[in-house]
This record gives C-alpha cells, sequence and structure tokens, in this order.
C-alpha cells in the first residue's frame, strides 16, 4: 500500500509538470484574437500578431509581453489560453487627445492627455496647436507651454468649435469662427482665461481681437 500511494504521488507530480512546464511549451497556438475598449484592435497589432501564430504557448506569451511593452498605444493589456489551441487578448489603448503640428518641417505629432507624443501621422479632426521649433521626439513629453496650449485649444474646439491655435513667441492665438482673434498667455489658470473669455463675448458685440494676458483684457 505504501508503495502504491508512493506511484500515485509520482504520476500526479508528473501529471503536474506536464500541465504547468511541459505542455506550454509545446501546444501550438493557431488563433490570436485581439480586442480593446472600442472594439477591435488596430490592424497594425493585429497583423503582428498574426505573424506569431503557429509557435508555442510559451513562445507566445513571451512574444505578447515583448511587443505590447514596446508599442506606444498601448496603456495595459491582459490575455488568456483558451482551450484547444486559441489565445485570447484585451488591450486598454491610448487615445491622442491633441496634434502638435511644426510649421518646420510641417509634422503632426500625436499627443496624449499627458503630453506625450505617441506617434507622427496625418492630420485629424484632433484639435491642433501650431508652433516652430525642434520636434518632440517619441515618448517625449512636450513642454509646459505646449501642454498647456493644447489643452486651451482643446477647451476652444470644446465650446466655440475653434480647432486650431498657433504660439507665436509668448501668446497662442486662436481665430474663432466668427472671426475675432482670441490671444491667450503660455501659463495660468485655463478656467479662469475661458470664464474672462465667456464673460466678454456674452457683453460685447463687436471686436476683432480679445487679449487675455492682462488681468483686464485688452479689446479692439
Amino acid at each position: 500500500m505504501k508503495y502504491l500511494k508512493t506511484g500515485i504521488f509520482i504520476l500526479f507530480l508528473a501529471a503536474v509538470v506536464m500541465l504547468f512546464v511541459v505542455i506550454p511549451r509545446i501546444l501550438p497556438i493557431n488563433i490570436i484574437s485581439c480586442t480593446n475598449q472600442y472594439g477591435s484592435c488596430s490592424e497594425e497589432l493585429r497583423r503582428d500578431l498574426e505573424k506569431i501564430e503557429g509557435k508555442s504557448l510559451k513562445e507566445i506569451k513571451e512574444l505578447i509581453e515583448g511587443m505590447m511593452s514596446k508599442n506606444l498605444f498601448v496603456k495595459d493589456y491582459s490575455y488568456k489560453y483558451e482551450i484547444p489551441d486559441k489565445v485570447v487578448v484585451y488591450v486598454i489603448v491610448k487615445k491622442p487627445k491633441f496634434i502638435l503640428q511644426n510649421s518646420n518641417d510641417n509634422s503632426f505629432a500625436l499627443i496624449d492627455r499627458d503630453g506625450v507624443v505617441l506617434g507622427y501621422g496625418e492630420n485629424t479632426t484632433l484639435p491642433v496647436v501650431v508652433y516652430s521649433g525642434e520636434s518632440v521626439a517619441l515618448r517625449e513629453r512636450v513642454n509646459a507651454k505646449e501642454l498647456f496650449s493644447l489643452n486651451l485649444i482643446s477647451s476652444m474646439y470644446y465650446y466655440y468649435q475653434a480647432k486650431k491655435g498657433i504660439m507665436v513667441e509668448d501668446r497662442l492665438e486662436v481665430r474663432m469662427r466668427d472671426g475675432v482673434t482670441v490671444i491667450f498667455p503660455l501659463a495660468g489658470d485655463r478656467e479662469v482665461l475661458l470664464g474672462s473669455l465667456k464673460v466678454v463675448l456674452s457683453k460685447i458685440e463687436r471686436v476683432s481681437t480679445i487679449d487675455l494676458r492682462f488681468k483686464n483684457p485688452v479689446l479692439k
């Protein structure tokens, strides 16, 4: 009986080793599906995942971890194995919130809400700030003045459908749909500035320029 129990234990231990050590090394994964919080993953990410189909479960896990850690648009991710040969990947993606356009080379940097450059692309429906200077590298954060300007133009787009601002020396110039040019400082309290603009627009009918860089707005 003692030898029987020992034999059963050894078989059980071998089965555990097979399940958690050996099988993941040899089990081929033929299907990898990918979704994010908005639906299907990007075509580029799906193509990358398709390229590693057919490899072992262990290899798949390592490759997915490396792939996701290098992808700037991935905020977080998880994956799970589904019997018999499928891995399901779920990704939480970062979305660009602003565009920072460099007038020197006409490049369009995709910026997230924290001011980090996610990539470069074409102009989109996102609010845009145009500036001149050195381009910001991938993964780098824009400076405080640029991020302040980006948040301002985002608010202007939300409230007044003005989606483009131009940084000129010490100011951000925004031309509204009715032709009025609003001049903002590149630092300060964004809510106070927007509140001041709202007051001016509610009281003044004919004005071409509203300069909010001063304690009392300057109207022209």
